[in-house]
């Protein structure tokens, strides 16, 4: 999803994924670096799609609980910068 073009067809797909994500939001717990990326992936995400992924992000956080500083440093060093400055992680 990160290689994308900034369109409707990647939103619909993050829509998806969230909307899956919302049902059952630990699947993606051993993925999440990779969504990371996807989400890191947004030239210009729409502010919808900022909202859904500023709020899967702070789930997530929420469920790594005292892991989180674990998880961001094995982030990706371009995507972690990237996520910073658009979502404080």
């Amino acid at each position: 999803m990160a290689v994308l073009s900034d369109d409707e067809e990647k939103a619909h797909t993050f829509r998806g994924l969230f909307e899956m994500l919302k049902v059952e939001p630990a699947v993606i717990a051993p993925h999440f670096r990779l969504l990371c990326d996807a989400i890191a992936g947004w030239v210009e995400a729409p502010a919808e799609m900022k909202q859904l992924c500023q709020t899967l992000i702070t789930a997530f956080k929420t469920m790594a609980g005292d892991t989180w500083p674990s998880v961001v440093a094995s982030l990706h060093a371009e995507t972690r910068s990237i996520l910073n400055v658009q979502y404080s992680l």
